[in-house]
């Protein structure tokens, strides 16, 4: 039996945002004024007009990008509203709700360096309409011919084999995550806080492993649909339950996410209760933001201050920071990486199997993360600044084309599981890296790829026993 999907590629009539030539030409026209309004810039430009430059070039690529058939769930403008929130986000609370949204820990003063500043709202800015244009491209660019595959893959098989794969990558990632809380301190390292949790478990990769396994795993289950759907949404919320009280907020807002955006390519997604989801998301954050040091206790004994959703922006942009660090890196001479940060990883692996060995990963300033913690502390990454780091703001701008383009080429994939579960693999590991640095994506992508090819023959082998 065939099972028949909307396709969400015919781009429906209607609307003043229906009129494709009319809403690219605005959306990037708005990422030109942003760009040139960032660039007059000078060091007594206030932080009023910092953010106002910035929220245009945030409007303008949404707009630009936005797909009606998608709506709010579409990959590009979902990758958007993340990207924008982590780095525009500090500097737009900062200016409607002055210096008590500075909510990070340390010194906050580089955000008053208005020279350092104006150049970060520069490349951010951008690469904004970088990505922008990467998106375009990749939606006008015709679809490529699709493979000849057997009826089989369209049919309830299908639905088994992304199902199967789905359940075997949950609990493999969650017995990967069981056995590093189990070696590094048991169940009481949940009560700990952030700060006990990441010093304990900091040292294991397995942590790592299990996270987007486990990650993956979920998205296969709702991209199978029926109880495999709701069995992934549910436990979604388990591991909201016991990651967001930790302040683990990247371990579930990038699956739940990417959980969204499959959703989506099966029914579009309404607006209002998106937006709502989200302002219930920044009450959380601003919450977990005054509990995450001492972790559910904190959080159960109600010892958090005002509710401030807009101070949850405010944490979450903090990833202009490592822009601001790179940039003056770069600006006093600092060597560009030519782009070796991006296959580290790959770089690493040939010395370890054919060079006798590769430096500790902590000490190896080819991983743009160790580099960044070596040199000013956890303070996550950016792939804006990762570019800078590469190559100066060229080689990011080119970067996040790439990216746009990438994201783009997401929607052509087909409606059914395998499609939606192929759009999950790619979109999950970018999304973690714009908080955090690239060596860990291509890796990530090959285990996703795996999966999905076991998914595939699943579908085969099951749809081969029942002729039989």
């Amino acid at each position: 039996m065939v099972t028949l999907v909307r396709d969400y590629n015919v781009r429906p009539a209607g609307g003043i945002f229906e009129f494709r030539w009319w809403r690219r030409l605005t959306g990037l026209g708005l990422g030109l004024v942003a760009v040139i309004l960032a660039l007059s810039a000078t060091p007594a430009t206030t932080i009023g007009f910092q953010a106002t430059t910035l929220a245009i070039a945030w409007a303008g690529a949404l707009l630009a990008t936005w797909q009606a058939a998608r709506g709010v769930g579409g990959p590009a403008t979902v990758y958007l509203i993340v990207l924008g929130l982590f780095h525009c986000g500090l500097i737009i609370a900062v200016a409607l709700g002055g210096t008590s949204m500075l909510v990070g820990r340390g010194d906050n003063s580089w955000i008053f360096r208005s020279v350092a500043i104006n150049q970060a709202v520069v490349a951010v800015c951008a690469c904004f309409f970088a990505c922008a244009v990467g998106v375009l491209v990749g939606q006008s660019t015709p679809t490529m011919r699709k493979i000849s595959l057997p009826a089989v893959t369209i049919s309830t098989f299908e639905r088994r084999g992304v199902a199967l794969v789905g359940v075997l990558g949950a609990v493999v990632g969650i017995s990967l995550i069981g056995y590093v809380l189990a070696t590094s301190g048991g169940v009481a390292l949940l009560f700990s806080g952030y700060g006990s949790f990441l010093e304990a478990v900091g040292g294991s990769g397995l942590l790592g492993y299990g996270t987007i396994v486990l990650g993956f795993g979920l998205a296969f289950l709702v991209s199978a649909g029926g109880r495999y759907r709701v069995a992934g949404w549910i436990l979604m919320g388990v591991v909201a339950v016991i990651a967001l009280p930790l302040g683990l907020r990247g371990s579930v807002l990038f699956p739940a996410v990417t959980l969204a955006v499959i959703e989506s390519r099966r029914k579009r997604l309404p607006l209002l209760p998106i937006a709502f989801a989200g302002f219930v998301g920044l009450v959380l954050v601003s919450v977990l933001r005054q509990t995450r040091s001492g972790g559910v206790s904190s959080l159960l004994s109600g010892s958090w201050g005002p509710i401030a959703p807009l101070q949850g922006v405010a944490e979450m942009g903090y990833s202009l920071y490592p822009v601001v660090v790179v940039q003056g890196w770069m600006a006093v001479g600092t060597p560009p990486m030519g782009g070796v940060t991006l296959i580290a990883p790959l770089v690493r692996l040939g010395e370890a199997v054919f060079g006798g060995g590769a430096p500790p990963g902590a000490s190896d300033f080819r991983l743009f993360n160790s580099e960044i913690a070596n040199n000013v502390g956890a303070i996550g990454g950016s792939p804006i600044a990762e570019g800078i780091r590469n190559g100066g703001i060229g080689f990011a701008i080119v970067f996040l084309a790439l990216i746009g383009y990438l994201l783009a080429r997401l929607d052509r994939f087909p409606v059914r599981p395998l499609g939606s579960a192929t759009v999950g693999i790619f979109l999950l590991p970018l999304l973690i890296d714009v908080r955090n640095s690239f060596a860990p994506v291509l890796f990530q992508w090959v285990i996703g790829a795996l999966m999905l090819l076991a998914a595939y023959v699943a579908t085969l082998l099951s749809r081969q026993r029942e002729v039989e």
